[in-house]
């Protein structure tokens, strides 16, 4: 399997520079990276609007990572493209060129903090028009 990336000195790095490995990592379904990228507080949440996967707020990695791959197994040949989301970095998943995910993500002492993803097909309808 191939690896996202080494994530030990992670704490150095730029929260954009976060953010892309976290990608990666969601990307290639890489579990032990995305774990070293999660804060052990991260707080996450899901809105798919009442039509897609909707989760959260959860709080701690243990509840978020099992969240998170339940997000990508329901789309299982999704991209992951870097993109700014709400101001800062972010990152949006495509499913056949189509918008599906649009996640924020949140970077405190190297690690995600917390992540907002939107699911809901007419919240992201602005993303594919």
């Amino acid at each position: 399997m191939r690896r996202a990336s080494d994530e030990r000195g992670a704490a150095h790095r730029s929260p954009a520079a976060i953010v892309r490995a976290f990608g990666r990592a969601l990307e290639l379904r890489d579990i032990e990276a995305l774990a070293l990228l999660l804060a052990p507080e991260v707080r996450l949440a899901i809105d798919g609007g009442g039509a897609a996967i909707t989760a959260g707020p959860v709080s701690g990695s243990g509840e978020a990572l099992p969240l998170l791959l339940r997000m990508l197994a329901a789309r299982p040949r999704c991209t992951v493209a870097e993109h700014a989301v709400n101001g800062g970095p972010g990152l949006v998943l495509r499913d056949d060129g189509l918008v599906v995910t649009v996640i924020g993500v949140d970077v405190d002492r190297g690690r995600a903090s917390g992540i907002w993803a939107v699911t809901s097909p007419a919240k992201l309808a602005h993303w594919n028009g």
